[in-house]
């Protein structure tokens, strides 16, 4: 049973100068979304596909595990860094990665 997660802190509109470095007029970055999370669900997933392949488990355990784990991680995230900006890396209209951007004062 999937559990409503979490909403996204409100976005800032001042991102542009943080997609300048990424490679060109290609790439995109925009605030991420409630209509978001099933792309950021598979994203998640993804990055754990060698580790649990290691494990053995069969399908039908590994989705509980990882929608369980992405729900953990979402909920973490968007609590403990609730004025972060929570980010989708796109080309085109094709979602390609996430960034979430922690502003903090210089620690010096």
């Amino acid at each position: 049973m999937q559990v409503a997660e979490p909403n996204f802190p409100a976005a800032r509109t001042d991102v542009a100068h943080v997609v300048a470095g990424l490679g060109g007029d290609s790439l995109t970055l925009r605030p991420a979304g409630s209509a978001d999370m099933p792309f950021l669900r598979q994203l998640y997933g993804e990055t754990r596909e060698a580790e649990l392949a290691a494990v053995g488990w069969p399908d039908a355990v590994q989705a509980p595990f990882l929608d369980s784990q992405f729900g953990l991680q979402h909920r973490h995230y968007i609590s403990h860094y609730a004025d972060a900006d929570f980010l989708l890396l796109e080309q085109g209209k094709e979602a390609l990665g996430r960034l979430c951007l922690q502003r903090t004062a210089p620690d010096f």
